[in-house]
């Protein structure tokens, strides 16, 4: 009995120093004017566990990206953002890009957040002779 006892301690400890961010959605899509310059995202979060969760990376999968938290560690029940720019400069059409976070919460994996842009093509009129 007392073995038991102190197994069933041990996962319930286990369980009780959990942290883990939930995502308000890790999929954006956005739709930007001819001209903009620039396109920004915002993906909020949730520490939902009841251990500090603390950022370690944050990986674009492209150049044109630039991402960051507001801070680096997350309390539990605490919220907060990751904030993605794309530079649009020189794209047209549907633009899909990526960026990878590694957080030291309990699931121990990458969360890809996916942001997708629709760049409208400038409208060109040649004359007619």
């Amino acid at each position: 009995m007392r073995i038991l006892a102190v197994i069933l301690a041990l996962l319930a400890g286990g369980q009780n120093g959990r942290a883990a961010l939930e995502w308000k959605t890790t999929d954006l899509e956005l739709k930007t004017e001819v001209g903009q310059e620039q396109a920004v995202a915002v993906f909020p979060f949730r520490n939902g566990g009841n251990k500090p969760v603390r950022i370690i990376s944050i990986d674009p999968s492209c150049s044109c990206m630039a991402a960051e938290p507001g801070k680096e560690v997350y309390a539990p029940g605490e919220t907060g953002e990751i904030r993605v720019e794309v530079a649009l400069a020189g794209y047209v059409g549907r633009l899909r890009r990526s960026v990878a976070v590694e957080t030291d919460d309990a699931t121990g994996k990458f969360t890809e957040l996916i942001l997708t842009v629709d760049i409208p093509e400038p409208v060109v009129i040649n004359p007619r002779f």
